[in-house]
């Protein structure tokens, strides 16, 4: 159950990230989705720790919300709105509005 809600709070960044994975043979989109990419990746960067090693958490390992509280060692109830607070920090970082 922990993973499907993980997977059912995948906010509008989240499918940004996915449609920017997309391949495409308009030349154009190519260069707009490296572009995003790019930001994405340096906006990451520019994370606290907490917001990376939650995300890649969230993204990478797509652990539920209780796993990540025990890795983490924060409430579960905090887990949410501080990836959202992470994912709006990246979306400023990024140029994403």
């Amino acid at each position: 159950m922990g993973k499907r809600r993980n997977h059912a709070a995948r906010s509008e960044l989240d499918e940004n990230v996915a449609d920017a994975t997309v391949s495409t043979s308009d030349p154009a989109q190519m260069v707009e989705v490296a572009d995003l990419n790019r930001r994405l990746a340096a906006g990451f960067t520019e994370l606290r720790p907490l917001c990376r090693e939650l995300l890649s958490l969230c993204w990478n390992e797509e652990l539920s919300y209780r796993e990540i509280a025990e890795i983490l060692d924060r409430p579960i109830g905090s887990i949410g709105p501080t990836r959202q607070r992470c994912l709006d920090d990246l979306r400023v970082l990024a140029g994403i509005s």
